[in-house]
């Protein structure tokens, strides 16, 4: 990061986070700093009330969960727009919704051991290891647990509300906007359950009631993780931190300095396209109705879109979120042949556009309201092929995870993987190509290959890092099924490749997301490749 002088708060903001993040490399410095923190932590930590592993006189009948929550939430998620409790969270998928559901959080055992040993000053018992990892794992299991439908039913905030009985949710979110009146009466109706949290509800309430002491170590452990993992020495690059902490103005500097932005132009005319080849889908749709094809064209034509960013937010200090990163090289850019385009990124914006027919927004009509807009027969069509593809998920061999995922938590990111790669093919194959170059060293491929080829590097990366714990708690489904998986159930892959029916990349059962929404049928007997 450049020591150049700003008047930008945010830009002063990101420098500073950056030099205090380049003390670690100061030992003698960061040692104090360290040793000062954990002793803050602490302090906090007995202002959250008597912690069982900490405290031999610890009483059941003096936990006070709603007091404990009020004090423990902390900001979480992959663009941090969630609000973890502990045993529920808050996410901000969008600007005008809220939506109540489960948590996945669970913590490794050797994290567990070493955050407790610094804290604590001393090596914690192994049964308070245990207890702390036993009730992460219970509620995990209560949030994996397959709701009864896929396009689950969003109740209204006053049955969300009192979901878990001894949980005062009202008190919780109120506090969030310190007990703001207005700003609350407005919230509370655009407040929803998600992942089945109305049926999932009744099963937390019972593991706290059958488990205070392992619910009050594990919540205010929660507590102490947090604020401990600002202080690991084994942690990201000191930019990486300044993004992942402060991603607008991350972006936006971003954009200032490397964005091209003769791109917006090509990227736009490409959005239309992917809008007006959904409509024709949707409108030669050979199983829905009239009534959810009128309902899915309009939300598809009231769909606004924002290409990098506002003209607006050129302004120094100003703030959006945006993802001009995937229309920049190596995925876009303005000299690549037009084949190169679609596949570099025509499937990313088809996957975002397609969120608005996900499991959760079949929910919702074009204006964001909640709205069943769809025939019942077709959501039931819907959720059985929806299911279909939870399972292919769950029985895939991923080669770092195996057979370990979660279909539930990533069937709205699954589905829009599949039908933002449908609608690219379809204007892939409308191109005229007869004019393109062939990339350098591929001119012996065709260019259907050359597609898939550059569409798998959107997902190229180094084996993952990550645990299984980590990837579990991910609702995007693992790199090597967002390509293998994916490209398995398109009948275009296995023609151009020659797949042989039965195949891994043309197995005998196909589950073509294009299927759940348009198509009547879908493959159970393998692609002819």
């Amino acid at each position: 990061m450049k020591n150049q002088t700003t008047s930008s708060k945010t830009e002063n903001a990101m420098k500073h986070l950056f030099w205090k993040c380049k003390e670690k490399e100061n030992e003698t410095i960061w040692d104090d700093v360290r040793d000062n923190n954990i002793k803050q932590i602490r302090e906090d930590i007995k202002q959250l009330g008597s912690w069982p592993l900490a405290d031999s006189d610890w009483n059941p009948d003096s936990f006070d969960l709603n007091g404990l929550l009020q004090k423990i939430p902390s900001i979480t998620g992959q663009r941090k727009l969630d609000i973890s409790f502990g045993i529920f969270q808050v996410s901000m998928p969008g600007a005008r919704k809220l939506f109540i559901e489960p948590t996945y959080e669970t913590y490794d055992v050797e994290i567990i051991e070493e955050v407790l040993t610094d804290v604590l000053g001393t090596p914690p018992g192994k049964s308070e290891v245990q207890d702390i990892d036993f009730f992460g794992h219970e509620l995990k299991k209560i949030a994996s647990y397959k709701a009864q439908n896929i396009t689950i039913p969003i109740d209204d905030y006053s049955k969300v509300k009192s979901a878990i009985p001894d949980v005062d949710i009202d008190k919780l979110l109120q506090q969030l906007l310190s007990n703001n009146k207005a700003k609350w009466d407005k919230i509370k109706n655009q407040i929803y359950e998600l992942n089945g949290f109305h049926q999932k509800a009744k099963l937390i309430q019972q593991l706290i009631r059958d488990h205070k002491r392992s619910a009050a170590n594990y919540l205010i452990y929660k507590y102490a993780h947090t604020a401990y993992s600002y202080l690991s020495k084994i942690e990201t690059k000191c930019h990486e931190t300044v993004i992942e902490n402060l991603p607008f103005p991350s972006i936006r500097v971003f954009v200032r300095n490397h964005f091209d932005k003769n791109a917006m132009k090509d990227v736009d005319t490409l959005v239309e396209d992917m809008k007006t080849n959904y409509i024709d889908l949707i409108e030669n749709s050979e199983f829905l109705t009239e009534k959810t094809k009128k309902g899915a064209i309009q939300k598809m034509k009231s769909m606004k879109k924002t290409i990098a960013y506002p003209e607006e937010f050129e302004a120094s200090g100003a703030l959006d979120n945006i993802h001009a990163a995937i229309i920049d090289d190596p995925l876009f850019h303005t000299s690549f042949p037009k084949y190169a385009k679609i596949a570099g990124v025509g499937s990313i914006i088809g996957h975002e556009i397609d969120h608005a027919f996900g499991p959760t927004s079949v929910n919702f009509d074009e204006n964001g309201n909640y709205k069943k807009w769809w025939d019942a027969q077709d959501l039931e069509k819907y959720e059985n092929r929806s299911m279909c593809l939870v399972d292919q998920y769950e029985q895939y061999d991923d080669p770092h995870f195996g057979k370990n995922l979660n279909g539930t938590l990533t069937v709205n990111e699954i589905i829009s993987d599949e039908l933002g790669h449908d609608v690219a093919w379809r204007i892939f194959k409308k191109m005229d190509l007869s004019q393109e170059k062939k990339i350098i060293g591929f001119e012996d491929y065709s260019i259907e290959k050359l597609y898939f080829q550059i569409g798998a590097t959107n997902y190229c990366a180094p084996r993952p890092q990550h645990t299984l714990r980590e990837q579990l708690e991910d609702p995007h489904s693992t790199l090597s099924f967002r390509v293998n998986g994916v490209f398995s159930n398109k009948k275009e892959f296995a023609e151009t490749f020659n797949s042989p029916v039965g195949s891994p990349m043309n197995p005998v059962k196909n589950f073509n997301a294009y299927g759940i929404i348009f198509k009547e049928s879908y493959s159970e007997n393998g692609w002819s490749g």
